[in-house]
């Protein structure tokens, strides 16, 4: 896509960014080094307001109302607790005309480096030579509609990024939720899945949290869980990889941390199948671990062929992961594969979700 090619784009002459954070400050970057006039940042932390960044001014929203037709508004915001929605609506609500979504305006006015994972970033091989076969067989291992729904959407969005291409979030699980006994979190950053668990699965008595970061960790294990009377909690700080060993992974906490050949420290790293974990009851494996999650599937074949074990696996870091990781999936026996996007923000949280046919929620086919 090309600026020409976005009715929206046209006739733009300023640029603010709605959020001052590690994407904002990408965004003003590229605008600047693109020779687009980037006026200044836009946030809500009333902390912020008045600060002065290498990129540009912060300021609070009642600063900039009436921008005038040809000021646009970036929403450069980039967590998964946020509403794409909501802070359009607020931008609107000051005079903006044209409110964009970074990746949009990424792609729009061709804005190097701001992209942060699978947004567009998708290979040319997957849409030309074998490409086309192989999302096919993708989209065609599903189990259900509302699962095709999802991965046609994500295709539509990643040819063209527009939130209103994005596929809807859906809180159902594929799965009876009331049936759940152990969770398996990989990638458990600070506990936030893990708590949600605990509300979603009454049963639920046995989590092992596995978090290589070491800020996170800490966080991890002083956020109380090991306190819950109901539940056993085994928290591990270590990376899962296809093999046991020792990785170099760049920290810093938050949920970006991931490991990286070029990472600031080293972490022990585990593959699930040596740590023999024993699956008493039905087990949700929840893994979202920034872009290496081919690697530990690579080293659980033998958990994955537990009739216990629903395998819930992101695909937002690595674009060729829509495809690749239903391959490794689909060969489970017995079982069915569903795409789910679990979050209100732009396909964040968007998951492959392998249930064994004897774990399935009632209503589904």
């Amino acid at each position: 896509m090309s600026f020409d090619d976005d009715p929206a784009l046209v006739g733009l002459t300023g640029f603010y960014a709605w959020g001052a954070g590690e994407v904002g400050r990408k965004v003003g970057r590229a605008l600047i080094l693109g020779g687009h006039a980037f006026l200044g940042f836009i946030d809500s932390d009333p902390a912020r307001w008045g600060q002065t960044l290498p990129e540009g001014r912060i300021f609070a929203p009642d600063a900039v109302r009436d921008p005038g037709p040809d000021v646009a508004c970036i929403v450069s915001i980039w967590h998964y607790r946020h509403s794409f929605p909501e802070t359009a609506a607020r931008a609107r609500a000051l005079g903006f005309r044209t409110v964009l979504h970074f990746s949009r305006a990424a792609t729009g006015l061709g804005l190097a480096g701001v992209l942060p994972n699978y947004c567009i970033d998708q290979p040319q091989a997957t849409f030309g030579g074998d490409g086309p076969a192989l999302l096919a067989a993708a989209r065609g291992a599903l189990a259900d509609p509302a699962s095709r729904a999802v991965f046609d959407s994500i295709l539509a969005f990643r040819r063209r990024p527009d939130p209103q291409h994005a596929p809807p979030p859906d809180p159902v699980w594929p799965f009876d939720p009331a049936r759940i006994v152990g969770l398996i979190d990989v990638g458990a950053c600070i506990g936030e899945f893990c708590r949600e668990a605990l509300a979603d699965f009454p049963a639920l008595s046995t989590i092992t949290a596995y978090e290589p970061d070491p800020q996170n960790y800490r966080r991890l294990i002083g956020d109380g869980l090991d306190r819950i009377p109901r539940l056993a909690f085994h928290p591990r700080n270590a990376a899962v990889s296809a093999r046991s060993g020792a990785l170099r992974f760049r920290s810093g906490g938050g949920w970006g941390s991931h490991i990286a050949p070029d990472g600031d420290v080293t972490v022990a790293a585990v593959a699930l199948d040596e740590e023999r974990l024993d699956l008493t009851g039905p087990t949700l494996l929840k893994m979202d671990i920034e872009g290496a999650e081919m690697s530990a599937l690579r080293g659980m074949t033998a958990l994955l062929a537990s009739e216990f074990l629903i395998a819930m696996v992101t695909i937002e870091h690595r674009a060729e992961d829509l495809f690749e990781i239903p391959q490794i999936l689909a060969r489970r026996t017995n079982c069915s594969l569903f795409l789910r996007a679990r979050d209100a923000e732009i396909c964040m949280d968007t998951c492959y979700i392998s249930v064994p046919d004897g774990l399935l929620a009632a209503a589904t086919p």
